[in-house]
């Protein structure tokens, strides 16, 4: 279970230890991660028992399957908040799905009756919707990574140290209105709730999980649209989210595929086209707590922050 492991940290590699060079990227056993433009955002292999992630122009990270601490060797001069950001922003995610934990890439906030997982690609809204819903007076769970504990019982999230990071013009659209939660904070990076990187607070159980979509900007501002998925479906948007470090480990990736495949059957799974722009943010909290909120919670009230 997640509460009997603690987050696995990082230390810089000693003087002298030197990454090795990231292999080809059509090398079998490799696998890219690309960023938007194309371009390789993450390089990860296995070398003489260690694994590797390779982040071109910033720094590599080794760990292995076990516990031990992960290292960091910086290919640049990084401050110690940098460094920070490379291992539990970037690498962790890859480090904990390797070790056997599922990591979906996604921002979240808790509900009254669960954690609302916000899926999609870099650029969707996961961030600023999340801060949206924090504004609301909802309690802000995660920014782009979250641990997931499928077991036979429940499907839970356990929050883990994260900073809230905003677009300019989302920074600058909850800037001009402060209000409830942390709107209004005006930086595009602060801290999250939880003040100590590798704190392991209590599970909270995943209510429910929207894979966000962001509407065609040359469109004429195209209403909110919220539709649940079933079946394969739900099972393929999950898995397009989720983080692995590599798939050529069969027996993993057996595990893996269960523990989706019954979070996709447990779960409630909401396709969400946002409508362009940020105007629509409160509206569209609104629609998306209630689309998302069991009946038997909705007759109990906790739709209310």
């Amino acid at each position: 279970m997640i509460g009997s492991r603690s987050i696995p940290t990082y230390r810089r590699a000693p003087a002298g230890f030197a990454a090795p060079h990231p292999p080809a990227e059509d090398t079998p056993g490799v696998q890219v991660w690309s960023a938007l433009d194309g371009s390789a955002a993450v390089i990860g292999h296995e070398l003489d028992g260690r694994c590797w992630l390779h982040f071109p122009g910033l720094a590599s990270v080794s760990f292995t399957r076990s516990g031990d601490a992960a290292e960091l060797v910086s290919l640049t001069a990084l401050s110690p908040e940098e460094q920070d950001d490379v291992y539990y922003r970037r690498a962790l995610p890859f480090i904990l799905q390797a070790r056997g934990r599922e990591v979906l890439h996604a921002s979240a906030v808790r509900l009254p009756h669960g954690v609302l997982a916000l899926c999609g690609p870099s650029g969707a809204g996961k961030s600023t919707l999340a801060r949206a819903l924090g504004g609301a007076g909802y309690s802000q769970w995660a920014d782009d990574v979250v641990l997931l504990e499928v077991s036979p019982d429940a499907v839970e999230t356990r929050r883990l140290p994260f900073d809230i990071r905003l677009l300019p013009d989302a920074v600058a659209h909850f800037a001009a209105r402060p209000g409830r939660g942390r709107e209004g904070a005006g930086a595009g990076s602060e801290p999250g709730p939880e003040g100590e990187q590798g704190s392991d607070p209590d599970p909270a159980p995943l209510a429910a999980v929207c894979i966000l979509e962001t509407a065609d900007r040359d469109r004429e501002h195209p209403a909110l649209t919220i539709r649940r998925l079933g079946g394969s479906a739900a099972f393929e948007a999950l898995l397009a989210n989720a983080f692995a470090f590599t798939l050529n480990d069969t027996e993993r990736r057996a595990r893996m595929m269960h523990h989706y495949l019954a979070l996709s059957e447990r779960v409630p799974v909401f396709r969400v086209r946002l409508p362009a722009g940020l105007d629509h943010l409160p509206h569209s909290v609104a629609r998306i707590v209630a689309a998302t909120t069991p009946i038997a919670a909705r007759d109990h009230g906790s739709t209310s922050p």
